[in-house]
């Protein structure tokens, strides 16, 4: 199986290196960080040639930037897994995330402990289902 292609979009560059090595150093055969983005204006040019399976995306509060991001990426790319990683945990934001186009909605305080399993729901769920084989009998 091979890993699932990341990439990292998060305006603040000290938590997207910290990130980046996390997941580079815990997980290797899980997960690979084909980029990051510092700006949410060109994450969705990015995303759309890198072709990851999944995006990590601060929701850029104030001002809904990263809110604005997550549309336009799944208007370009329909089939990624979006994950929003925040600061702020609260209904409003997390509904508004959702609606944008987000799968997964997680607080930043604990990217280290569920951010694998995120992860791996979220490319459960976008991948399509094979239909299954039925046998015709009476046909050779």
């Amino acid at each position: 199986m091979n890993a699932t292609r990341i990439l990292i979009v998060d305006e603040n560059p000290v938590f997207r290196q910290i990130l980046d090595r996390f997941l580079y150093d815990e997980y290797p055969n899980q997960v690979a960080v084909v980029g990051t983005v510092t700006r949410f204006e060109i994450a969705p040019v990015k995303a759309q040639r890198l072709q990851p399976e999944v995006i990590l995306v601060d929701n850029g509060l104030p001002g809904l930037k990263g809110l604005s991001c997550i549309a336009r990426i799944r208007a370009l790319l329909p089939e990624v897994g979006i994950i929003v990683l925040t600061l702020l945990d609260k209904p409003d934001y997390r509904k508004l995330a959702l609606d944008a186009g987000a799968d997964y909605f997680l607080q930043k305080d604990d990217v280290f402990t569920d951010l694998l399993p995120a992860i791996q729901r979220v490319v459960t769920a976008r991948t399509p289902k094979k239909p299954e084989l039925t046998s015709i009998q009476g046909e050779r």
